[in-house]
């Protein structure tokens, strides 16, 4: 999958905020695997969807929801958005104390985040 020039730098963005949360240094390549972001921080975190299931925790489904959303009402973020949106869901997920988390409560993560982050985007 070819990422364009937006999505590489949030990426980019991303893996430096959470190599530096986990006290590691990450060497930022061109392309990254579709879930090496989230292996880096939250290795054994699920997410409990509607129907039940569970899915492993995966960065990467929160920022192209963002980016819809963001792209819907014309509005660019930067690199230091997005790790400001990944530091407070990094926060949420640890507040929640949990290894499963359901779906509602990941998506109430992301639009705290969002409105502090842009209200627009929310």
């Amino acid at each position: 999958m070819q990422m364009n020039k937006q999505e590489n730098d949030a990426m980019t963005a991303i893996a430096q905020t959470l190599s530096k949360a986990a006290g590691v240094t990450a060497t930022i390549g061109k392309k990254f695997s579709p879930s090496s972001l989230s292996k880096m921080f939250a290795t054994n975190i699920s997410v409990i969807k509607k129907d039940g299931t569970r899915e492993d925790y995966d960065f990467n489904k929160i920022i192209r929801a963002v980016e819809k959303s963001s792209g819907r009402v014309m509005v660019t973020l930067k690199q230091k958005d997005w790790e400001k949106l990944s530091r407070y869901v990094q926060s949420g997920i640890l507040e929640a104390k949990t290894k499963e988390i359901p779906i509602s409560q990941m998506h109430d993560i992301v639009e705290s985040a969002l409105e502090n982050l842009n209200p627009k985007i929310a």
